[in-house]
């Protein structure tokens, strides 16, 4: 008969190595060596759940003799002579299979602090825990257990969700591809890593995962919502179109899937040269929601800026388009015909950022993963230099404020957009805001910096002159500007059918040198943005 726990001495709580070995003592291996205990060695060196790790030799006997009395069928189980931590397992499940998750995670958590090395068992335990929300704790069980035993590709499955629920979205992108590793036709690990993909704006990526999926008959009934939208993102108008179909003839879609699949079939018929039949194609498909100006006006955007200039200048001509003729879509004709231009006007920055101010934010930081203030300060911070008054040029509504304004005696912003401004003075960074062409404050203003910073303001200007020299007026000897600029290797610079230019970084090396040295110059992605990434560079000059 297999000893009862209950006679266990009196102890302090120790360490769960010495409880695995009391326990395992106290259960009838009085005799055998140390060494011979599964998992002792590893239980040393591995963390554990915290559900296991408050485990002592009293806990384990007082539970195992309670659940004894309380279940005949257990009690007659060990009786058997079967090892405690499988009838236990068994036990466990029984509850789980009843639909009591957490008792089932408890007894489990009791049966893996006997049997450490027991791989399915932390399976088991894994994923009671992550059905009663406990996700760190499910994570900790399934590293283990797939640490012993990485074969179950639903193993790997679960610790993706666990993972994803804790937004570790690098280990959960891990574990979703170790999944499809072990069984390429588990589509639920094809649909979990698509859809990382998407919310990290990696759109051809989302696109291949979710195709994969929908192969291996996934039933998520939002698959082809999401692979119309990485699809549309991508800038595959015609696939997003057939997938958005397919979504809506589900009879799971809402008004902006509609609007979305319309915008697609236009776009997607526009691209070929027919805007007779594009429209067409468009009314088809939006039904008694189709709003024609506003579309054609969404349409031209997203074709400049998805590299077909010639059907948005199609559009842009036509009648039938009705696109506004003010600053903002002057300018951006203008830059999609490629206009010999050396600035953006100073009414289309206006019109553009005060249009922009209320959800500048979040469309920068959220959805374009725009981290350029930041990461320029990551650069200004590691020089060591003291920098007490700082110049923050195109402000917008202060997001370099927030990484600039430890240390400053002085912060000044400047920006021509009112509303952005506004947006600036709310966070309460500044020291003095002021409304005005950054250019022209260069030129006029009598204060001294010892550090600019222009994030996303340079891209607005072609020439880089009066940016230069102006910046080196109010610069003192030994301090920094700091900018970011899109690259090009075309000419010293380029107008972009977005409207912004882009510099070849010798050509602006050559321009600065009358002032400064060029301390940094380092490759960054930008923001994403249409169809892919906008590369770029960071730049850090010093003042002679």
């Amino acid at each position: 008969m297999t000893k009862s726990v209950s006679s266990a001495p009196e102890r302090a709580r120790i360490h769960p190595a010495g409880a695995l070995i009391e326990a395992w003592r106290e259960l009838g291996g009085e005799g055998a060596p140390l060494g011979a205990i599964p998992g002792v060695a590893e239980i040393v060196s591995l963390d554990l759940p915290e559900i296991v790790a408050q485990l002592d030799s009293n806990a384990i006997a007082a539970r195992i003799a309670e659940w004894r009395t309380a279940s005949p069928a257990l009690n007659a189980v060990l009786l058997q002579n079967t090892p405690p931590a499988h009838a236990l397992r068994r036990f466990g499940l029984t509850h789980w299979t009843a639909g009591n998750p957490r008792a089932a995670s408890i007894v489990l958590a009791t049966a893996a602090a006997l049997a450490p090395n027991d791989a399915p068992l932390w399976l088991d335990l894994g994923f009671t825990l992550h059905a009663v929300g406990d996700a760190a704790q499910a994570q900790s069980a399934l590293e283990r257990a797939l640490a012993l035993d990485p074969s179950p590709a639903r193993g790997w499955l679960g610790l993706a969700l666990a993972a994803r629920d804790l937004a570790n979205t690098v280990r959960a992108e891990e574990a979703f591809k170790a999944a499809l590793a072990c069984d390429a036709s588990l589509s639920e690990a094809a649909f979990g890593v698509g859809l990382l993909c998407f919310e990290q704006r990696r759109h051809p990526e989302a696109a291949a995962h979710w195709r994969h999926a929908i192969a291996h008959g996934c039933r998520n009934p939002l698959i082809y919502a999401g692979l119309g939208q990485s699809l549309f993102f991508a800038g595959d108008f015609a696939g997003a179109a057939n997938a958005l179909e397919r979504q809506i003839a589900s009879g799971q879609a809402d008004p902006r899937m509609v609007d979305r699949f319309a915008l697609s079939r236009f776009l997607t018929v526009a691209i070929r040269g027919d805007l007779d039949a594009a429209f067409a194609a468009y009314h088809e498909a939006a039904g008694p929601s189709a709003d024609e100006a506003q579309m054609a006006n969404s349409a031209f955007k997203i074709l400049a800026g998805y590299g077909h200039p010639e059907a948005a200048l199609r559009l842009a001509r036509s009648p039938r388009a009705k696109i506004p003729d003010d600053p903002e879509h002057r300018y951006l004709i203008e830059a999609v015909a490629g206009a010999a231009l050396d600035r953006a006007p100073a009414e289309y920055v206006i019109a553009h950022f005060d249009g922009f101010a209320e959800r500048f934010d979040k469309q920068l930081v959220e959805v374009l993963g725009y981290r350029v203030p930041e990461t320029l300060a990551r650069l200004i911070a590691a020089t060591r230099k003291s920098l007490p008054r700082a110049l923050d040029l195109g402000c917008g509504t202060g997001l370099a404020g927030l990484h600039l304004r430890a240390g400053r005696s002085r912060l000044v912003g400047v920006d021509l957009s009112p509303r952005m401004l506004s947006k600036a003075a709310d966070r309460q960074l500044y020291d003095s805001l002021v409304e005005a062409d950054m250019i022209g404050f260069l030129e006029t203003t009598t204060e001294q910096f010892d550090l600019v910073l222009a994030a996303d303001a340079v891209i607005y200007l072609g020439d880089l002159d009066g940016f230069l020299s102006g910046a080196a007026r109010v610069t003192r000897a030994g301090g920094l500007v700091a900018f970011n600029i899109e690259t090009t290797a075309m000419a010293p610079y380029v107008l972009l059918s977005s409207g912004r230019f882009a510099h070849e970084i010798e050509a602006l090396r050559a321009k600065a040198a009358a002032w400064f040295e060029v301390t940094r110059v380092e490759p960054a992605i930008l923001r994403t943005e249409g169809p892919g990434r906008v590369q770029g560079a960071l730049i850090l000059l010093e003042r002679r």
